[in-house]
């Protein structure tokens, strides 16, 4: 397993200073633990939070998590987790290795088919039954092949809450997944969130200040184009903000301000101000500037969020002249414990060399074969003098008659090595399987996942590995 901190966990420290009003943060995390039995948030400073979205996590969550809790209690204060509930895609499915002898497969069963257009948390849950009847029909199917059991996945959403989303339902399902070390946190999902009066003036702060606000912004992403992130929309007539619209059942739709304007419309020019049902949510980059310049003290990012988070902070300090509370990264890699064979690619060329030359060179594995290891050492010394070539033929044919003698009596040396190329051929195709980071935690072992919680004050590594964007991040754009 690999922790990693950017920077190092002992240099992680919470902003001071006066905290703003966090009423909101305090009831979004009250209607969860309410709602899904999640742990109350404590009312403590410093505030210590991190995110994702509504999907079933892999290890290198869980370990945000338990930094952030980890860095809450060394300074006396409380750790959030936000659920990043209004990025789609909503798909409900999970990877599962298989193992077939040596040979290790992955194959991705399909729980549940929510509508993949609109975000968890603006959709309806599913019927339990539905991912019981997929999570039992595979578990019969797959039979002996399935490396991991599907039994805790099955746990985890029979009997569900009384959940208003599927975000929700999802979330409730990963709280029993991680009941065990590094344990639950207090959660708050962002659909609570965009009612309260912080999101409010930060919005209205974007639609009032939209050309610079947008400026701002291209001029940041421009500067950091290893970030991946795609410039907004600036024209004569209009201004696009890292802001979504959102609706029930419906796909999220970009957000404009008129020239002129303050108020926001949607790409065809219709007022925001026409759907009372719609409302405003933040984009990645708007998300988290929220998050520290109000939600929290520290901000712990996986490794995609610390890759584009340069663009928030360059971003925020070229429109607003400010500075947001501090954002580090956590993350791990954590691979199943499979039991199968890998190898690397020098290892299966050298597996295919010796089967090619062991049945001509097998007085090299039996021990009772010296005397005729000496008597072909004697015929290649007689070829190498000898220039007439049916004299030379004749050696050679004695010398295949001694390999050949030689081999069939190697029968068993011969098979391993056969044996010994499959084994490296089956772990140079595991190989990737057996790196792969991104499994759900719902098929490790409570004492796996018990590794990623770093002891108290204690720095997950002295060093950094280099930040890679791991697929999902805080928020997608």
């Amino acid at each position: 397993m690999t922790l990693e901190a950017s920077p190092p966990f002992a240099e992680w420290r919470p902003a001071s200073g006066p905290a703003p009003d966090r009423a909101g943060l305090d009831e979004a995390a009250a209607a969860a633990r309410d709602r899904l039995a999640a742990p109350a948030l404590a009312p403590r400073r410093p505030l210590v939070a991190t995110g994702h979205q509504a999907w079933l996590w892999h290890p290198g969550i869980l370990a945000k998590d338990a930094a952030a809790r980890a860095c809450a209690e060394a300074f006396d204060g409380t750790a959030l987790h936000l659920v990043v509930d209004h990025d789609p895609p909503s798909e409900l499915r999970v990877a599962v290795p298989l193992r077939d002898g040596d040979r290790l497969t992955v194959e991705e069963i399909e729980l549940a088919s929510p509508r993949r257009d609109v975000p968890p948390g603006w959709q309806p849950p599913v019927d339990p039954a539905t991912i019981a009847a997929a999570l039992e029909s595979a578990r019969a199917r797959l039979g002996a092949r399935l490396a991991r059991p599907l039994a805790p996945l099955a746990r985890a959403f029979a009997d569900p809450p009384a959940c208003a989303t599927l975000a929700e339902q999802i979330g409730a399902a990963v709280n029993r997944l991680r009941e065990a070390e590094p344990g639950a946190m207090p959660l708050a999902f962002l659909r609570e969130l965009l009612g309260t009066r912080a999101w409010a003036d930060f919005a209205g702060r974007l639609l009032r200040d939209a050309p610079a606000c947008a400026a701002a912004y291209n001029a940041a992403v421009a500067a950091h184009p290893d970030a991946g992130l795609s410039s907004l929309s600036v024209g004569e007539q209009r201004v696009e903000l890292p802001l979504w619209a959102l609706a029930w059942g419906e796909p999220r739709r970009r957000v404009y301000v008129a020239a002129g304007e303050r108020a926001a419309r949607f790409a065809d020019g219709t007022p925001l101000a026409e759907r009372p049902d719609a409302v405003l949510a933040p984009r990645a980059l708007a998300l988290s500037a929220w998050m520290r310049a109000w939600g929290c003290d520290l901000f712990v990012h996986g490794r995609g969020g610390g890759v584009y988070d340069k663009v928030t902070d360059d971003w925020w300090a070229r429109w607003t002249g400010g500075a947001l509370a501090p954002a580090v990264v956590a993350s791990a890699d954590l691979p199943l414990s499979l039991d199968a064979p890998e190898a690397e690619p020098d290892d299966l060329a050298r597996a295919r060399w010796w089967r090619h030359h062991l049945p001509f060179n097998a007085d090299r594995v039996l021990p009772w074969a010296r005397p005729q290891r000496a008597a072909k050492r004697a015929i290649l010394r007689a070829m190498a003098r000898e220039t007439d070539r049916r004299r030379r033929a004749r050696f050679y044919r004695s010398l295949q008659g001694i390999n050949r003698a030689l081999a069939a009596a190697a029968t068993e040396h011969i098979d391993e090595a056969e044996s010994a190329v499959e084994r490296a051929r089956a772990g140079l195709a595991n190989r990737a399987l057996l790196r792969k980071r991104d499994w759900c935690i719902g098929l490790y072992e409570t004492r796996e996942l018990a590794a990623l919680r770093p002891a108290r004050g204690r720095a997950t590594t002295g060093e950094a590995a280099p930040l890679e964007a791991d697929g999902r991040a805080l928020s997608s754009e």
